[in-house]
This record gives C-alpha cells, structure tokens and sequence, in this order.
C-alpha cells in the first residue's frame, strides 16, 4: 500500500472516478434529453442560451464555438 502523497493522491482519483461514474451513469438520460432540445431547437433555426457563473461559466464558453 502507498503512503504519503502517493496514497494521497491515489485516493483522490479514485474517488474522483467513481463519483463521476456514478454521475454519466445517473445523468445520462438527462444529458441526451437536454442535447436532443438543443440540436431540435438549431435544426428549427431557434436559439439556445447558454449561461454559467464563475467557473460554471465554462460549459457556456465551450459551447459557444460549436452552435
């Protein structure tokens, strides 16, 4: 077993991976639900707002380019 910030740092991904697991395995209806709205509402020429605060304001940011 590691010890010291080798074990640290191995704890954390592994939580960190098994917390996002667990999160594209809960949300994933959701997230194709809120793509499916967002490529009919451009295939209709209509027009989807995307908005973040602080660092959420990231997701507003990459989306941008790509609609």
């Amino acid at each position: 077993m590691k010890t010291g910030k080798g074990a640290l740092a191995t704890a954390y991904l592994d939580g960190v991976t098994r917390r996002l697991a667990s999160i594209g395995k809960k949300g994933a209806p959701r997230i194709v639900e809120a793509a499916s709205w967002c490529a009919e509402a451009l295939a209709n020429d209509r027009i989807v707002w995307v908005f973040g605060a602080g660092h959420s304001s990231m997701m507003a940011m990459e989306a941008y380019p790509r609609i």
